[in-house]
C-alpha cells in the first residue's frame, strides 16, 4: 500500500441487511464507567459467549476480490475468507500454509510447492495444483486492470512468473523469468490468496458490476454469509482444515462513533486501532473487562528525505543527530524508526549499528572537525553554547535549504520542528507548501525535471507486503524506477540491493539486508529515520473460548477461532 495510491471507494455487493440485535443471549454483566474517556459516562455491556464476534472497523471492504485489495480493511476481510500458498510467522518468518514447503532450483528460476490435501474451498470444490495455476493464470491475465500490478513485475519491467506448471494433482512449479528473492514472500501476501476457480470469473474483479451477488469463495476459517449496509456477516467454515472456529459468526461492523465508545457500549467485542492516547490505553489495561494487545509493528515509514546530490554526507550526518525525534512523535501510535526497515518487516536489524539519536553536540563536532579548517567562524564556536549557533544561522548559515511540507497540518508542523532544531547547528530551514501532486512529481521524478526541487522533504511508504525490498529498493536504487527522491547513488549500496533482490537463500538474504542498514545508517546518511507506526487489538475480557489464531502481526489479520 505505498504511497502513490489515492483509494476510489468500489461498489460492495450488497445482499442483506442484517437485522440481528446485538444482544444474543448468555451471560451479561455490566459496570458503570465514569469520566474515562471524553469524559463522559458509558454503560458497558456486553453478550459475547463464544457464539458471535462484532469486530469494529472504520469501513467495510473497498473490494472482495484478492488480487484488487486496497485498503487495511480489505485485506483483514480477506484473509478471513481466504488463503495464501505460505503464510508469516510471529518472526515475520515464512511457514507453509495451503503449501506445505517450497524448493528453489539451483539458478533460482524454479520454484516447486507440494500442496497441502485434503482441503476444499467453500462450494465443495478440491483445492488442488489445477486450481492454484488457474489463480496466478488470472492474476496476470488481470494484470494491466490491477492496482498493484507492480507486484508482479520485475525491476526491468518484465513479469515475475513466465509459467505455473501443474506438476501433479498436488504439486505446482513457479518458473521465473529471472531469480527474485522476495517472491515467496509475495506468495504468502494476501495480493496471492487462493480463490475458488469454478465461483469466481476469470477475466474480471470479483463482485463487479456485471453481477452483484458475487461472493468470495476461499479455503479459509469464515465463509461469507450476506454483505449489508453497515456490516458483512460471516459463518464458521465447519470444514475448515486447521479446525472449526471457536465463534460461529463474525461480523464486520461498520462504526458510526469511535472506538472507545463503541467498546464500551458493547456495541463491539474487539478493534484494531493506532493512536489510542495513553490515558485511553491505561483504561483498558487496567480494567477487567478488556484485554490489550502488546503493541504489534506496523510496516510504515516517515522520513525527512535530505538531497544527496544537494547535501554533503558531512552536513547529512549532522543533521541526523540534531533531529530531537521525540518532538516528531505525534501519538502513542508513533515510535522512533531509527532505521529504514520497520520493526516486525522481514531481516529488520539495527543491532551494534550506530543508530543517530538527538545529540546537538555531536552533531556540531561533526560539522567543526570537517568544516572548520575552511571555516574559522565554524572553527571557533563552542560545543555547548546554543545563542553562538542560533546566531550563526540568524547572520551567516553554514547551508540554507527548503523543506518541501505538504499542505497538511502534521507535515507542516515537521517543517517548523526542524527549522528549530536544525537553527541550532547553524543550518537556515525555508519551508514552503507543496500540493500532494506536486509531492508525486518529486517523488516519482515524473517528466525527469522535479528531484532537484527537494532539498529537505517529507517522505512516506506503507509496505506492500512483508519483504524488505519493498522499502530499500524502492527508496535508494539508482536506477530509474522507485521513489528516489532523495537522489541516492551509492555505489557499494546498489551492489548489495541488486544482489539481496536476486538472492533466494534466506540466511545470505538475511546477511545483505544488515548490511544494507548498517551502510544506510552510518555511512550515507540519506534520510532522517523518523517514526513507524505501532497498533493495539482491544477486546472484551469475556470472549469465552476465542483466541486469535495463529498469530497477531502486521499484513495478516487475526483468524477468530
Amino acid at each position: 500500500m505505498s504511497n502513490k495510491k489515492a483509494l476510489l471507494k468500489k461498489k460492495v455487493p450488497k445482499i442483506t441487511e442484517i437485522k440481528k440485535p446485538l444482544i444474543i443471549g448468555g451471560v451479561i454483566f455490566a459496570i458503570a464507567v465514569v469520566g474515562i474517556i471524553l469524559g463522559i459516562n458509558f454503560y458497558i455491556e456486553t453478550t459475547q459467549t463464544g457464539d458471535i464476534l462484532y469486530f469494529g472497523v472504520s469501513g467495510l471492504p473497498l473490494t472482495i476480490d484478492p488480487i484488487d485489495a486496497t485498503d487495511g480493511v480489505d485485506l483483514d476481510f480477506i484473509s478471513q475468507v481466504t488463503e495464501g500458498l505460505f503464510d508469516i510467522d510471529e518472526n515475520s518468518e515464512i511457514i507453509g500454509n495451503l503449501a506445505k514447503e517450497y524448493e528453489v532450483s539451483p539458478d533460482g528460476l524454479n520454484i516447486t510447492c507440494p500442496l497441502r490435501q485434503g482441503v476444499k474451498f467453500h462450494d465443495g470444490m478440491p483445492f488442488n495444483a489445477t486450481a492454484v495455476k488457474w489463480n496466478f493464470d488470472r492474476t496476470y491475465r488481470l494484470i494491466d486492470e490491477i492496482w498493484y500490478s507492480w507486484l508482479w513485475l520485475l525491476p526491468d519491467g518484465r513479469h515475475i512468473i513466465n509459467e505455473t506448471q501443474k506438476l501433479d494433482d498436488y504439486t505446482v512449479k513457479f518458473i521465473l523469468n529471472a531469480p527474485y528473492g522476495p517472491f515467496i514472500n509475495l506468495l504468502a501476501s494476501v495480493w496471492s490468496n487462493i480463490v475458488s476457480p469454478t465461483a469466481t470469473p476469470a477475466d474480471r474483479f470479483i463482485g463487479g458490476e456485471n453481477d452483484e451477488t458475487e461472493y468470495l469463495i476461499g479455503t479459509g476459517p469464515f465463509i461469507i454469509d450476506s454483505f449489508g449496509e453497515n456490516n458483512i456477516i460471516l459463518s464458521a467454515n465447519p470444514h475448515y482444515w486447521g479446525g472449526k472456529p471457536k465463534i460461529d459468526k463474525l461480523i464486520f461492523l461498520e462504526l458510526t462513533r469511535s472506538q472507545e465508545k463503541a467498546l464500551l457500549s458493547g456495541e463491539v467485542h474487539l478493534v484494531q486501532r493506532a493512536g489510542f492516547n495513553e490515558s485511553t490505553l491505561n483504561f483498558f489495561r487496567s480494567n477487567r473487562l478488556f484485554n490489550v494487545s502488546d503493541p504489534i509493528p506496523l510496516p510504515y515509514l516517515e522520513t525527512i528525505v535530505m538531497n544527496n546530490k544537494l547535501i554533503n554526507y558531512t552536513i547529512r550526518k549532522a543533521i541526523s543527530y540534531a533531529i530531537n525525534y521525540s518532538n516528531y512523535l505525534y501519538s502513542s501510535a508513533y515510535v522512533n524508526a531509527k532505521g529504514p526497515i520497520p520493526e516486525g518487516i522481514l531481516y529488520h536489524n539495527i543491532t551494534d549499528i550506530n543508530v543517530p539519536y538527538y545529540n546537538l553536540t555531536f552533531a556540531r563536532k561533526i560539522l567543526k572537525d570537517n568544516l572548520g579548517s575552511k571555516n574559522p567562524q565554524i572553527a571557533s564556536l563552542p560545543l555547548d553554547n546554543n545563542s553562538a549557533w542560533e546566531k550563526l544561522t540568524a547572520e551567516s548559515p553554514i547551508a540554507t535549504y527548503n523543506f518541501s511540507s505538504l499542505m497538511h497540518p502534521k507535515i507542516w508542523g515537521y517543517g517548523v520542528r526542524i527549522t528549530e532544531d536544525l537553527k541550532q547547528i547553524g543550518i537556515k530551514v525555508e519551508p514552503i507548501n507543496i500540493t500532494f501532486t506536486q509531492w508525486l512529481y518529486q517523488a516519482e521524478d515524473i517528466d525527469g525535471d522535479h528531484r532537484n526541487e527537494v532539498e529537505l522533504g517529507y517522505n512516506f511508504w506503507y509496505a506492500d507486503y512483508n519483504d524488505p525490498s519493498d522499502f530499500i529498493n524502492e527508496w535508494f536504487t539508482n536506477k530509474k524506477i522507485g521513489y528516489n527522491m532523495g537522489q541516492v547513488n551509492d555505489t557499494q549500496l546498489q551492489e548489495l540491493m541488486e544482489e539481496a533482490l536476486i538472492e533466494t537463500d534466506p540466511i545470505v538474504r538475511r546477511q545483505l539486508y544488515y548490511q544494507i542498514q548498517k551502510r544506510l545508517i552510518e555511512d550515507v546518511c540519506p534520510h532522517v529515520w523518523l517514526h513507524s507506526w505501532i497498533r493495539w487489538d482491544v477486546h472484551v475480557s469475556n470472549l469465552r473460548g476465542w483466541h486469535p489464531y495463529p498469530y497477531k502481526i502486521m499484513f495478516k489479520s487475526v483468524y477468530f477461532v
